[in-house]
Parts: C-alpha cells; sequence; structure tokens
C-alpha cells in the first residue's frame, strides 16, 4: 500500500549542541498532532550530540550525521528528501512553543498561502528575552530593512522546486534573500497570530553583525532596483509619542497604542516613543517598528529636548501625541514647531481639562495641529480654539467575530466586564438587580475585571453577602479572552458613569449581546441606541432593574437587539478604522484636505453626566473604601496626571 504523504515536514539541522537538542526533540514527539515527518541534518556531531539524537531516530524518517558545508548546505540536504506539502525548519536549541501548537495551525486547516508565518519568543540561554510580532502583511519592500523568521513559518515544497535551494555563497541571509525572491514573484504570504517557537539568538547570525551587513548589501544590490531602492527610502516618517508607561504595562490604551503604530507601518516609517526611567520593550510592537525610550537613547536630556532631537535626527515629517499632557509638555524648536502634529483625545475631551496644566499649556502651544476625537458628540467638548482648527472623529478598533452569537440557546445569564472601579458602576448594578433577583432565581449576573484598588472587590462582594446574592453574583477576575468569555452570556449589563469609548461594551456588542447602559454616560449612550440594538436606562437603580427585567422576560426583542448590536460593530473593525487613518495621516503630511473631519456641534442623544456628579460618586465610594484601609495614602491617576481618587491602603 502506498505510503501517505505527510502534510507537514520538520527539518532540524544541528551542530555539537548537546545541552540544547533534547528539548528540541522532546518538543518535536511530544506534539498532539502527529501528521508530519521529521528529519535530522546533523553536521557530525563529536560532542555527544549524536548519542542524544539517536535515541528519538525510531521517531525521525530521515537521519544523516556527516560534515556538511554550512547552515544552508545542511538545510538544503534536508529540503532534497523533504515529502510533506510544508516544510519547517525547527533547529537544534529552538523548539515549539506548546505541544499542540501544531494542531492549532494545521488540524482541520486549509490555506490559500505559499508562506505561513507565526510570532515567535526570543530567547538566549533558554531565557525569555521579548516576543517577537510580525507584522499581519508583507511585501518586497517590507524585506528590504526587515524579515519574517524561518523558526515560525511554514513554506510550501513546491516554492523551493520552482525558485531553487537555498544560496550556499551566503553563511547568514540565504533564508533572508529567499523571502526577498518569493516576494518579488507574487508569493502569497499569511500571518498567524500565535507563537510558534522558542528561537535561540546565539547562532551566527545573532553574533556575526559585519558578515551579516556585507551579505545583506549584496542581496539588496542583486534584488531591489534604484528606483525601487529610491521609492523605499522616500517613504514618510511618523513620530507616536506614547505614555510612559507603554513598555510596561498593559490596557486598553496600550493597546491602542501599539495596534495604531502597527497599522501605520503598513504605509509610513514608524518611530514609536516614550520617555521613562525603566528600561523595558513594549511587547506588542511588530517587527519594522523603530522604538525609542526617549530617556535612555538621550541620557540627561529632558522630554522635550529629547524628542525635538528623535525629530531631527529622523527628519519626521508628522508627530502624532496620544495624550495631550506630553503634548503640552514640549517647547519645540522654531523649525520642528512647523512640523504638523496630531493630538488624540483617548476620552471625553472635558476630562483632560479638569488639569490646569494641560488647559493652558494646550491654549498656549496649539499650532498646526488636527484633533483626533472619537465619538462625534465629543466635538461639543472641546474648547473653540481647538475647533476653529480641523477636528477627525476616528473610533477605536476592536476585534470582531464573523459569528455572532447563537441565541437559540439561553444560559439565562448576564455579564458586564470592565475595570472594578469607583467610576464603573458596580454597586448601582449590585443594589439594582437586587430588586428583581427573587422574582428570577435562575438568573446570573457575572462580573469581570480587575479591581482599582483591590480592597473595593472586596466590598463589593460582602455587600452581594449581606443581599443573599451570592448564588446569583460572582466575580469572574480578569480574563484574557473576553470574545470567547462574552459567548456564553444572553446579554451585557454596562452601568458606567463615565467612558471614552467602551471597550467591554463595544466586545459585548460584536459577539452578538444586546446590552442596558446608562442615559448619561458618555459613550455609552451613543453606541447604545435605545430599542434597537440595546436599552438605555434613567439615572436610578429602579430603571436600570426594569430594563433588566425587560431583557430577561422579552427573548424576542433581545435576539432582535442582539442581531442589531452585532451589526454595529461592524465599523470598528481594523480595515475600517485605519483606512481612515491612513487617509488623515496622508492627507496632513501632503497639506491637503483633511478627511473625515468635524465641522459643526453634534449633541449626544442624551445629557452626559457632569464630572462634578462623578466626582461625588467617588468622594461617597473613597469614604466607604477607609473604613477597610489602614493608614496610608494611595492616589490613583487617569493617564497618569489626572487625579482620580486618594485612598487609604494596606
Amino acid at each position: 500500500m502506498k505510503k501517505k504523504t505527510p502534510t507537514l515536514s520538520i527539518i532540524t539541522i544541528c551542530y555539537n549542541i548537546k545541552d540544547e537538542i533534547e528539548r528540541t526533540c522532546e518538543s518535536i514527539v511530544n506534539q498532539t498532532w502527529q501528521d508530519f515527518e521529521w528529519i535530522v541534518v546533523d553536521g557530525g556531531s563529536t560532542d555527544g550530540t549524536v548519542d542524544i539524537l539517536k535515541r528519538y531516530q525510531d521517531r525521525m524518517s530521515v537521519f544523516i550525521s556527516e560534515k556538511d558545508k554550512g547552515v544552508y548546505n545542511a538545510m538544503n540536504k534536508g529540503i532534497k528528501r523533504a515529502c510533506g506539502k510544508w516544510l519547517h525548519f525547527l533547529n537544534g536549541g529552538d523548539c515549539y512553543t506548546d505541544n499542540s501548537i501544531l494542531e492549532k495551525v494545521f488540524a482541520d486547516k486549509k490555506y490559500d498561502a505559499d508562506v505561513l508565518y507565526g510570532d515567535m519568543n526570543l530567547m538566549r540561554k533558554n531565557k525569555f528575552l521579548r516576543r517577537v510580532t510580525f507584522t499581519d502583511a508583507v511585501d518586497k519592500s517590507f524585506f528590504y530593512k526587515n524579515y519574517i523568521a524561518h523558526p515560525s513559518s511554514f513554506i510550501k515544497r513546491e516554492l523551493f522546486d520552482k525558485y531553487g535551494l537555498y544560496n550556499e555563497n551566503y553563511r547568514i541571509v540565504s533564508d533572508w534573500e529567499k523571502w526577498v525572491i518569493f516576494s518579488g514573484h507574487g508569493v502569497i504570504f499569511q500571518h498567524i497570530d500565535r507563537i510558534i517557537s522558542d528561537f535561540d539568538d546565539g547562532g551566527i547570525s545573532g553574533t556575526n553583525f559585519e558578515l551579516s551587513r556585507k551579505e545583506r548589501n549584496d542581496v539588496i544590490s542583486t534584488y531591489y532596483s534604484d528606483k525601487e531602492i529610491q521609492q523605499i527610502k522616500n517613504r514618510k516618517k511618523i513620530i507616536v509619542v506614547g505614555l510612559s508607561k507603554v513598555a510596561t504595562v498593559t490596557g486598553g490604551a496600550i493597546t491602542v497604542f501599539g495596534d495604531f503604530c502597527n497599522a501605520m507601518a503598513k504605509d509610513f516609517d514608524v518611530v514609536a516613543c516614550w520617555y521613562s526611567s525603566v528600561n523595558a520593550y513594549p511587547q506588542y510592537l511588530k517587527e519594522g517598528i523603530t522604538s525609542a525610550n526617549l530617556y535612555y537613547k538621550y541620557k540627561g536630556f529632558s522630554f522635550s529636548q529629547a524628542l525635538n532631537t528623535l525629530v531631527d535626527e529622523e527628519k519626521a515629517d508628522l508627530v502624532v501625541f496620544f495624550f495631550p499632557h506630553d503634548y503640552v509638555n514640549v517647547k519645540w524648536t522654531p523649525k520642528n514647531e512647523a512640523i504638523p502634529k496630531i493630538l488624540m483625545f483617548h476620552s471625553r475631551p472635558d476630562h483632560y481639562f479638569q488639569s490646569e496644566f494641560v488647559k493652558n499649556g494646550l491654549q498656549e502651544h496649539y499650532k498646526n495641529t488636527i484633533a483626533q476625537i472619537l465619538l462625534p458628540s465629543y466635538y461639543s467638548l472641546l474648547p473653540d480654539y481647538i475647533k476653529k482648527s480641523q477636528v477627525v472623529c476616528i473610533p477605536n478598533t476592536i476585534k470582531t467575530e464573523n459569528n455572532p452569537k447563537d441565541e437559540k440557546t439561553e444560559q439565562k445569564k448576564m455579564v458586564y466586564l470592565s475595570r472594578i472601579d469607583s467610576g464603573k458602576g458596580h454597586d448601582f448594578l449590585i443594589n439594582a438587580f437586587a430588586l428583581i433577583s427573587k422574582k428570577y432565581p435562575d438568573w446570573q449576573l457575572d462580573i469581570y475585571g480587575q479591581s482599582e484598588p483591590p480592597v473595593y472587590e472586596k466590598i463589593l462582594k460582602e455587600k452581594v453577602k449581606q443581599l443573599n446574592l451570592e448564588r446569583q453574583i460572582h466575580f469572574m477576575g480578569i480574563t484574557k479572552e473576553p470574545l470567547r468569555v462574552l459567548q456564553n452570556y444572553d446579554f451585557c449589563v454596562f452601568p458606567s458613569l463615565f467612558e471614552g469609548f467602551p471597550m467591554g461594551l463595544v466586545e459585548a456588542q460584536s459577539v452578538g449581546l444586546s446590552a442596558i447602559g446608562l442615559k448619561g454616560c458618555s459613550g455609552v449612550n451613543e453606541l447604545i441606541v435605545d430599542g434597537k440594538n440595546g436599552l438605555l436606562a434613567d439615572d436610578n437603580i429602579q430603571d436600570f432593574a426594569a430594563k433588566i427585567e425587560m431583557m430577561i422576560k422579552d427573548k424576542t426583542l433581545r435576539k432582535k437587539m442582539a442581531k442589531e448590536a452585532y451589526l454595529s460593530t461592524l465599523q470598528y473593525n481594523k480595515e475600517n478604522v485605519y483606512k481612515k487613518w491612513t487617509d488623515v495621516v496622508s492627507a496632513v503630511i501632503a497639506g491637503k484636505k483633511i478627511p473625515h473631519t468635524i465641522t459643526e456641534k453634534i449633541k449626544a442623544p442624551y445629557q452626559i453626566f457632569p464630572l462634578s456628579k462623578i466626582a461625588d460618586i467617588k468622594r461617597n465610594i473613597e469614604i466607604e473604601i477607609k473604613k477597610y484601609k489602614e493608614p496610608r495614602i494611595i492616589r490613583y491617576y487617569l493617564f497618569d496626571f489626572i487625579p482620580l481618587l486618594s485612598i487609604e491602603e494596606k
């Protein structure tokens, strides 16, 4: 009987690597998906590597141990013996990130692409350095400066028949040369959003920089025309200024910063920068993006001096500020003052102007700048001097599900996914649910999110206990997979008092959940269209409880609104949002008419809560928190500079 052709050929090359080879072998043989052949090409090791390999020889389709002419000669030996549709090079010292990664990539999957490439962990002596994340789209211009890694890539076997084996005249860059050749001939690349492998950077490519530079220059002169090189060098350059903590914390603003830089890198040269005494690297920035911690890049310079210097060195065409406090912290040189700028408002704008520093600084320094707001009604909250300039409205982007939640099965569960703090209305929600809980004892409320401060969740749990609702209200902690979790619920409750662009709400809508929110909450009262994709309640627990009861009782209405909720979020997918950003950035740099601008006062459907009301509620909660604390004052700030809450913490 004819032997079945494997889907994948794993090729492992190695030489004198006895201390590392076993983890590579174990990583391969323990995969849960086994539709592969394993080809091992050893360069004639003399240190005991062969003895270890022989313990796994019964799992190998091919085992060669002989002197070779270098890395690419060994890889070519493996290619010549490979039978699989796809080839993967997992060399000695490297390993898969987990035992199910091949199953996740290949089981029940069909691809139109010729090359699949994922992400990888960069390691050194088995210690994690950082995640290497690759861009979603690559072409020949991308490969001029950048790469994708063969330990996290799967290549169709037929490409080597069509375009030849690896060039053995090179010692370091032959795999990169092959990417250039493939992309120049229209080969289809597809990014897989998974970490495929752990890659040890201690090899020749990680140490011999002079040889690498020489070989790269040779490839460029061979495959890139003068016209192509000039076009690449003429790409416009934008500097994106982020929070000081972009490399050390997580959260919505940090995610948006990374997504923006990664998306813009497709059409522009992006330099992501921040100013922090903590020397760390943002894990979410993709390869091809230049990053700079200004504090370390220009030691002894103030933030203002450092940013001016970076703009000069990079010859920036545009500077994008993620937050107003960084914008007002810069005193530009006359030359750099003329460079166009974009200032983002990642919340309802009037909130920023509670800071006298921001309020006065913006009014004094606002020049050559386009402002960006998240929702149309926020235009009315801007001061006149910003309105007189140009303002664009571009929302945040979210991951959206292609298949919304199936409404056929009722779970009898509602969900609130948001940070647990004094402005999110958790106490209000618990009181509202308590009014109807006995009528619907089989319905549950699950609350997801991180408590800030931690003691606040304890206070809320005690309240739940006092109301005898422990069987119906559950605190679920943090989830890293919100879209998957949200699929398990019938509708969403979102009683927050203050929002800029409520990601938890939009994520719930994106999986087909109708939602209940407050009429006075900024953002919420635009994303929820009352009676169409959800319900908006008055600012009292009785009406919010009535809206919850309406949602529980009327399954037909709930299903109708759920469909509308899903449809309403399609405008926030990455393709739509970043197309707008590309249009705006291109127009700003070219000095042309700016698209997506707002020029008239647009009101929200309902009056938003005044900031003074929100502050009063926070102060009342602060008093409650103090009863549970030992005396030590901890101050919480929004965006590192707007004082929100002072509490006593252990």
